[in-house]
């Protein structure tokens, strides 16, 4: 029941975007609640390697990046063999903690699900590994709206966010040009991956407030897909464009 209704509110306005509408989301935090283990992941990793961080710094400076580059900041005097080592090791501890037990930032499934519906074209752009994506996306039930040609993995490229790369990529998966895209971010380094790209960029308020977002580059904000957000968001955009 909630699917229709959510379906007959949605649908004639998204409609009416389908020619000029592509939608490209991170995954961690923006369409899956992970962002919570992440930094509990981080602090288990940090205990072994005496690496503290502040529920701010991870929101600042973690959040939405490879773990790479953070550990080479934060602890330069590792050799890059043991930061690969480490870099692997956090995700790990990460999947054990998430187990089969991914939830859908509410609303999530029903909007993919009606971006469907209309032929809006959308993606996943992601900084995660594949083995992560795959886990996340087959525990939340949102594998059947992402098969593998509709990701776009920072692993592959030579740069991920928040360069623009990933996002660039996205645009020329979905064959649309960037001010017709609509980013969905959670992170700093997401929503600066997509401005930077040029792409119209949301931020989602899963992990941190709307002033840093906005800080950041967002256009606006949402706490969740449901269907009073996505109908406001619909009208921002509408007037952004106009």
């Amino acid at each position: 029941m909630a699917t229709v209704k959510y379906m007959s509110r949605l649908l004639p306005q998204l409609e009416q975007w389908a020619p000029k509408m592509g939608c490209l989301f991170d995954l961690d935090g923006t369409l899956v609640q992970t962002d919570h283990l992440h930094f509990k992941a981080w602090n288990i990793l940090g205990a072994e390697i005496d690496l503290k961080l502040s529920e701010g710094e991870y929101k600042k400076s973690v959040s939405g990046r490879q773990n790479a580059p953070v550990l080479r900041e934060l602890r330069p005097e590792f050799p890059e063999t043991y930061v690969k080592e480490l870099s692997l090791k956090k995700e790990g501890i990460f999947r054990d903690l998430l187990g089969n037990n991914a939830a859908p930032v509410n609303g999530a499934d029903m909007f993919v699900e009606a971006l469907h519906s209309c032929n809006i074209p959308y993606c996943i752009v992601t900084n995660a590994p594949r083995v992560n994506v795959d886990l996340m996306l087959s525990s939340s039930g949102l594998d059947k709206w992402f098969p593998k040609d509709r990701l776009v993995l920072a692993q592959h490229l030579r740069h991920s966010k928040p360069h623009p790369l990933p996002y660039l990529e996205g645009l020329k998966l979905l064959g649309i040009e960037a001010r017709n895209g609509v980013v969905f971010e959670d992170s700093i380094a997401g929503i600066t991956a997509g401005v930077r790209a040029n792409i119209n960029t949301v931020g989602v308020r899963t992990l941190l407030d709307e002033t840093p977002m906005k800080d950041a580059g967002a256009f606006t904000t949402i706490n969740d897909y449901s269907t009073e957000n996505i109908l406001a968001l619909l009208e921002s955009l509408s007037q952004k464009q106009s």
